[in-house]
Parts: C-alpha cells; sequence; structure tokens
C-alpha cells in the first residue's frame, strides 16, 4: 500500500475544486469525442448503443458535477459514477464487436477510461483528505498495485476503509467482464484483491522518507 509518516518538510498534496483537476477535463474532452462518434453509427444502431453510450458517459459527467456541489453524499456520488464507468466500458466493447467502432477507435476509447477511472480513485483519495483527516505527500499508481506516502491520526482505518471499498469495485467489474477468473482471488469463501501483508511503514527519519519518496517518484 506504501509508506506511513509525516515528512520533516510537511509536504502535502493539494488538490483544487473538481472543475480544476485532471478528471474534469479528460472527461469533458473524451465526452465530446464520443458524441463525435456515435453520431456517425449505422441508423439500426444509433438510438440502441449510440444512445447507451450517450447516456452512460453523460451520467457519469452528471455524477462528476454534482461531486463538486454536495459534500455530505459525495462518496455515494463517486460510488456512482464508478458503476456509470463501467457501463461505459462494456458498451465500448460491445461496439467494437459489433464494428461500430474501429480498432483504432476502441483502443483510443478504453485506453481514456482506464485513465478516468484511475483519476476517479485519485479523486476518492482526495475525499480522504478532505474528510478523513488523510495527508498525502507522494502516490503513484502501478499495474496492479500502489505506492502511497501518507499521514493520518487513523491510518489503519484508513487502509482498512480503503480496501474494502476497493476490494468491492474489483470483485464487481470481474464479475461483471471476466467472471472466470475470479475464483483466481477465492480463498476458501471468500475474496482477496489486496496482500494481507502490505501495512504500512511508520517513516521515523528524514532519510527513510527521502528513501522512499525517491522510489515512488
Amino acid at each position: 500500500m506504501g509508506y506511513r509518516g509525516f515528512s520533516p518538510c510537511r509536504r502535502q498534496f493539494l488538490g483544487g475544486t473538481i472543475q480544476e483537476s485532471p478528471i474534469f477535463i479528460k472527461t469533458y474532452d473524451f465526452t465530446k469525442w464520443l458524441l463525435e462518434h456515435t453520431i456517425r453509427f449505422l441508423k439500426s444502431q444509433r438510438f440502441v448503443m449510440g444512445k447507451r453510450i450517450e447516456e452512460a458517459a453523460l451520467d457519469f459527467y452528471d455524477c462528476l458535477l454534482l461531486a463538486v456541489k454536495i459534500e455530505k453524499d459525495r462518496k455515494e456520488t463517486l460510488q456512482r459514477a464508478s458503476f456509470e464507468l463501467e457501463r461505459l466500458k462494456h458498451y465500448l466493447r460491445l461496439s467494437k464487436d459489433l464494428e461500430l467502432f474501429s480498432l483504432r477507435q476502441y483502443e483510443y476509447s478504453s485506453t481514456a477510461v482506464v485513465e478516468i477511472g484511475r483519476l476517479l480513485l485519485t479523486d476518492s483519495l482526495k475525499y480522504c483528505q478532505d474528510n478523513k483527516g488523510l495527508q498525502i505527500y507522494h502516490f503513484v499508481f502501478m499495474l496492479n498495485h500502489m505506492h502511497l506516502i501518507a499521514g493520518s491520526r487513523e491510518m489503519i482505518g484508513f487502509i482498512r476503509d480503503f480496501k474494502t471499498f476497493t476490494s468491492k469495485e474489483i470483485k464487481k467489474n470481474i464479475r461483471e467482464t471476466e467472471p472466470q477468473i475470479l475464483k483466481l482471488f477465492q480463498d476458501d469463501e471468500e475474496y482477496h484483491f489486496w496482500q494481507k501483508t502490505n501495512m504500512p511503514e511508520v517513516i521515523r527519519s528524514e532519510d527513510f522518507y527521502l528513501e522512499k519518496a525517491q522510489y515512488v517518484e
């Protein structure tokens, strides 16, 4: 999961409002690209797959807009956004199989969805900053793991909640897209997506902090 501790330099990740964030810009550009392409679908699919793709993309966009305006239910709104993004991913794959999108268009759209998903995860961390007292100094998302240098009065609680939420989302994603591989994560009757041993390490010196910060960056 990464490393726990407070930087001697008091470094923090300072995020602006969601309108100024990369996820908002990326989503706007991608939604515009989608709308410009779905209008060219064959007439037989224009009001079937075209409409579904447009609805999923616009509903996701609406969730981001709503998340700016509310505080109390922001977590639930971002969870809804995650669902809409998954829905969009499935529709894009169907459109490729129906030859409504070229391979090149599908690769572009799939890459964009993955990037937006990562940005959504970043925004979830930002939510923890704003509402859970989490202080983030460095982080990076890799293909199958992440590194995080952060500080919190209740770091164990943050990790527990973060793992619980992301495990539910990962399980849902695999069940909807590649259900045959879900058993690979099953142990007895439970599913495990995070290593049990990746507990935080306390940063007790500046040298240790600089070593881990350089590794993450």
